[in-house]
């Protein structure tokens, strides 16, 4: 079919009258049917904003709250751990999730996440890494929900003011439609310019606007905002990097044992943030995994092994050092044994360009007992940190310290409970599970 297209006045079209003159077209029948079907929350008690713009909002709040603050990083995550014992750091290079709003609900986010304990000397020392591990995640976001006071709403009910929606939605597709009807012309003198060519894409790039200029209407408006998900993350690809001697065998004294084991895991954790406009966060996690572990999982403790070779008669010289377990007999077990455990995060209301919070974190950790008439022992530890996040002029998030003190009591162990400071460096405040 052949549509002819006269000039566009200089004068102010109606929405009515273009709609009368190129309604025939595709493209302006998808951008007024875009309005009719995807974003009038007109009526709608539940509804402040439309349906595609409160997907949008809700990514980016999710990406902000998970990530960067930007709508691509959904569920990106970097983080440097250090104290006494270790040091560890996980990051995550990929995070998949559907950028196509107009078709789909923004629900579920895959990741792939690469985490290690890392010589304290050198870090880039890969023989002296501990454990490394490549984990893939599933998030499900099952909950989202905004709560706003009556500021673009009537004074009665909760229905919003028709008036206001109604000319921005009318205002913004006269535009669209002009712009559209301007670059076909264009395009039919110089066949060249492909703007706007595909239905879809102009669909998208029409409820892209409406969305910016819905979000600055409501933008005072929301007074608190809630998301709950679940994470399922499976580490197929996890090994821990052992180095120990026998106590009695002469030969590992002169050369430790070297040794990598497999620890694959999967770890399941429900998650719930609520945030008030007002400057305060909460967060909460509980989290349960199972995972294979060996005689060294969970200690983090070494003895110091030194190699020295002869420089004269009388002088010898340290070669090598190396951080070892030492163990009664040459025997390393490995057993299916849980993790399970709790956080809780409170950020308050602080300066513009600092944020400033309280982490709290429970575990109790399974580990293979090294006394004789015990299989499993337990590790019970508290963690207390201070949440310090630094913001730029604009207050985007980015980076974030927090120093921390845990508290670590064996339980069917034979090991001194153990105390350790430390400090982590990440993006964004906690990893969220």
């Amino acid at each position: 079919m052949a549509f002819a297209y006269g000039s566009v006045s200089s004068q102010t079209p109606t929405l009515q009258g273009l709609l009368t003159q190129y309604g025939a077209d595709p493209i302006v029948k998808s951008i007024d049917g875009s309005r009719k079907h995807r974003i009038n929350p007109i009526g709608n008690p539940k509804m402040l904003i439309s349906w595609y713009s409160w997907k949008n909002l809700t990514r980016t709040d999710f990406a902000t709250l998970t990530g960067l603050d930007n709508s691509a990083t959904v569920s990106k995550f970097a983080a440097l751990n250090i104290n006494s014992a270790t040091s560890t750091f996980t990051f995550s290079p990929i995070v998949i999730n559907n950028p196509n709003l107009v078709e789909s609900k923004f629900r579920f986010i895959n990741s792939f996440d690469f985490a290690g304990t890392v010589s304290k000397t050198n870090i880039l020392d890969f023989k002296e890494w501990r454990t490394v591990a490549l984990s893939h995640s599933v998030t499900w976001v099952f909950d989202k929900g905004y709560y706003f006071s009556d500021g673009p709403r009537g004074s009665k009910g909760n229905k919003p003011v028709n008036a206001s929606y109604t000319e921005l939605y009318d205002d913004l597709e006269v535009q669209f439609i002009q712009k559209y009807i301007s670059t076909k012309q264009n395009r039919v003198l110089s066949l060249n310019n492909p703007q706007f060519d595909d239905t879809k894409d102009i669909e998208k790039a029409w409820l892209d606007s409406v969305a910016k200029y819905e979000k600055l209407l409501v933008k005072n408006s929301f007074t608190a905002k809630r998301f709950g998900w679940l994470k399922l993350t499976t580490t197929p690809l996890s090994f821990n990097n052992a180095k120990y001697i026998v106590k009695g065998t002469a030969a590992t004294y002169s050369q430790p044992i070297t040794k990598i084991i497999y620890t694959p895991a999967v770890l399941l954790s429900g998650n719930y943030y609520f945030a008030l406009n007002t400057g305060w966060n909460f967060y909460g996690s509980l989290y349960a995994q199972g995972m294979i572990k060996d005689s060294f999982s969970e200690i983090l403790s070494t003895s110091e092994w030194n190699k020295f070779d002869p420089l004269s008669d009388s002088v010898l010289v340290k070669s090598k050092t190396q951080n070892v377990f030492i163990l009664a007999k040459d025997e390393v077990n490995k057993k299916l044994l849980p993790n399970v455990g709790a956080d809780v995060i409170v950020l308050f209301p602080f300066k513009k360009y600092i944020g400033f919070g309280i982490h709290f974190t429970l575990g109790y950790n399974g580990l293979i007992s090294n006394i004789e008439d015990k299989k499993t022992g337990w590790i019970q530890s508290a963690q207390t940190g201070i949440i310090l996040s630094f913001k730029d002029k604009s207050g985007g998030s980015t980076i974030n310290i927090e120093p921390y003190y845990q508290d670590r009591r064996f339980k069917s162990y034979q090991m001194d409970n153990d105390h350790l400071w430390g400090a982590k460096f990440s993006i964004p405040f906690t990893r969220l599970y």
